[in-house]
């Protein structure tokens, strides 16, 4: 989740709870400032994940820890963590080809998009409905080390829905 403060107020140690779902809000939306961020990465896995609840039609998603939100700041907040999941990849080329045929060129090298399929269907406690949002991808390296592949945008996914991600193109 990516958490922006706009207020032109501090606050220190604030229990943040955030619904998901979709809400209607007849406000106009104020622009929010070019800031830095700050990028809160998870270590296998460790960092402790939100407490859901129910919300009438939607998902509350409560922080486990007060955070520090000074004003003018952006902070990014791991909402799930989960490590391990089952997934398939595959790759995809898509080319429009001419019924009429056309210009004969040389043959270009080809990068296809990688594509991760998986259900969202954990064992247990753990089956949880994703909220709308950026899903970002990382894989071990030799070492062990959790590294980015990329990242993609999802939307609201009950529990029981396939997942499907493009991070990127293979090289």
């Amino acid at each position: 989740a990516l958490l922006t403060n706009t207020t032109g107020i501090d606050f220190p140690a604030a229990p943040i709870a955030l619904v998901a779902g979709e809400v209607q809000r007849r406000s106009e939306a104020r622009p929010a400032p070019r800031v830095a961020m700050a990028a809160a990465h998870m270590a296998d896995g460790a960092a402790p994940e939100p407490a859901r609840e129910d919300l009438a039609d939607l998902h509350l998603f409560a922080l486990p820890a007060p955070l520090d939100l000074p004003d003018r700041a952006t902070k990014q907040v791991p909402l799930q963590g989960r490590t391990g999941v089952a997934f398939t990849r595959s790759y995809e080329s898509v080319h429009a080809v001419s019924p009429r045929g056309g210009e004969v060129r040389e043959p270009q090298a080809e990068h296809p998009e990688v594509r991760y399929a998986f259900r969202n269907d954990a064992a247990g406690d753990q089956a949880m409905p994703l909220p709308a949002g950026i899903a970002r991808l990382y894989a071990a390296d030799k070492a062990g080390t959790l590294r980015p592949i990329g990242d993609d945008r999802i939307a609201n996914t009950p529990v029981g829905a396939d997942v499907r991600l493009a991070p990127g193109r293979a090289f």
